[in-house]
């Protein structure tokens, strides 16, 4: 235990030591005298840039960006007519209260979140992945696959289908997108994509907290 809690230190300080890829643009310290004692707290703390709309953060082990798009900040069709979604306060330990957005009865899902490109660190392999809840006592209307689905700056889409009836109920569940390997060159913004518009049936009993960017563990 002695040598892995050595590791992580270590790791840690080797973080700490590297500022991050775009790390003064993306957390607007560009002209703050006080940077060095910024980036060692956004390492040491987890979280630099957080308010009810995004996060952002810095993987102690790879030193690589990482990016949480909350409910909020995504474009969620119907979102705004309580009749479809409502709108829930939720608190994490140690975080700003967000609001995660609750489907009441929808036909046609459609969530889409936005991200650019140029703030991943080069050279990485990302997880991308909705965060998700399916509720035990509401949700119904799922016998049709649901589309996950990555547009690229340049057009590429890559996307799967994947059925929600099997799913675990009642707690907060990863549904990945794609795993991404990021290249220097890489700019402008990709669209992230949860979607179900085919079936037709009523569905509900969904519970969107985010999309989460981060490195493979």
């Amino acid at each position: 235990m002695g040598a892995v809690s050595s590791r992580r230190r270590e790791a840690k300080e080797d973080a700490k030591n590297k500022v991050p890829h775009k790390f003064q643009a993306i957390s607007g310290t560009a002209a703050n005298p006080s940077v060095d004692e910024s980036l060692e707290d956004h390492i040491s703390s987890g979280s630099f840039l957080s308010n009810n709309r995004k996060k952002y953060w810095v993987d102690e082990k790879t030193g690589a960006n990482c990016f949480a798009l909350v409910a909020r900040d995504l474009s969620i069709t119907w979102g705004d007519d309580p009749r479809y979604w409502q709108w829930l306060p939720m608190k994490e330990a140690g975080e700003v209260e967000i609001e995660v957005a609750s489907l009441q009865q929808v036909c046609w899902l459609e969530i889409h979140g936005k991200l650019e490109m140029s703030h991943l660190t080069p050279a990485v392999t990302y997880d991308i992945f909705f965060e998700v809840m399916i509720s035990k006592e509401t949700a119904s209307g799922w016998g049709t696959p649901v589309n996950l689905r990555v547009k690229f700056p340049d057009g590429r889409v890559e996307e799967h289908k994947e059925s929600l009836l099997e799913k675990p109920r009642g707690r907060w569940i990863p549904l990945t997108v794609c795993k991404l390997k990021t290249r220097p060159e890489a700019a402008g913004e990709m669209e992230i994509s949860l979607l179900e518009c085919e079936g037709g049936q009523w569905k509900q009993g969904l519970i969107v907290k985010g999309v989460i960017v981060r490195p493979t563990n």
